[in-house]
């Protein structure tokens, strides 16, 4: 790794031999310039050179990951993998072996890629969603895919008529996680294609919705809004629901089968 000097001789480098002799002290001042930052980059860097050293001891732990995964498999049913799904999806695990929930989307990914009669289902754009998704995402899509009503509500403050909306806040669902951390999800997810929410569509039963109902994200917020109707001395105004529900498409049952299922 590059010391302080090293650091200052590149400085020099960087500046063009016009100077004279004069004009030395000021080039080394600007060398150690460059090298107090450069110094702390190489410092913030260091989990990536620890990366680097594990990359190959981490294909070594994506082989004995898809092992355990194709251990129930036949043989004669096991295939190489395409490239241009097995080479990024390998890189990108090598660098999310930190997160269960990732590692595993990307495991079962490659296991699907090396089976005969599955393979082909196996898209490459999914190792890019892959990507795009954080840990709590994963885990939304999975307890999305796990339930079998998918209910949401939004509350708003309206007058009595409901000609406007003062305030309204959109998606509370049925989770047992903080509302903005969901809310961010999902939209990530509708923005991958993974799900939708459809304005104008709801469940016709309404005790589907005494899930989202009996949320502490609900139940906050509800409480919120009715305070700020009588601080704000909103005459004739109230919280009322907006009723909605998390659709599945075809990508979605795909993904869901591909990626988060085990063989």
């Amino acid at each position: 790794m590059l010391d302080e000097e090293d650091f200052i001789k590149i400085g020099k480098e960087v500046i063009p031999n016009i100077y004279d002799d004069g004009a030395k002290p000021a080039i080394r001042e600007i060398g150690q310039f460059i090298a107090r930052p450069l110094k702390l980059i190489n410092a913030l860097f260091q989990p990536l050179d620890i990366w680097l050293l594990n990359k190959e001891y981490n294909i070594e732990k994506t082989k004995i990951l898809l092992a355990e995964r194709l251990k129930h498999v036949k043989p004669e049913e096991l295939v190489s993998p395409e490239p241009h799904v097995a080479i990024p999806a390998i890189i990108a695990l090598s660098y999310s072996m930190d997160s269960e929930e990732l590692r595993n989307l990307y495991a079962n990914l490659l296991s699907k890629a090396m089976v005969l009669g599955m393979k082909d289902k196996v898209h490459p754009s999914f190792v890019e969603i892959i990507k795009q998704l954080s840990p709590i995402d994963a885990i939304v899509f999975k307890e999305i895919m796990e339930r079998p009503i998918k209910p949401i509500i939004d509350l708003y403050i309206t007058d009595s008529d409901e000609i406007s909306e003062v305030t309204t806040i959109e998606n509370i669902t049925w989770m047992d996680r903080e509302y903005e951390v969901v809310l961010v999800s999902l939209a990530n997810l509708v923005r991958l294609g993974l799900i939708e929410i459809p304005d104008g569509y709801n469940y016709n039963d309404d005790l589907n919705y005494s899930l989202v109902r009996s949320s502490s994200a609900y139940d906050i917020i509800f409480q919120k809004l009715n305070c700020q109707i009588k601080i704000q001395e909103l005459l004739d105004h109230k919280v009322k629901e907006r009723k909605k529900y998390i659709k599945l498409n075809a990508l979605s049952e795909t993904f869901y089968k591909i990626c988060v299922c085990e063989l």
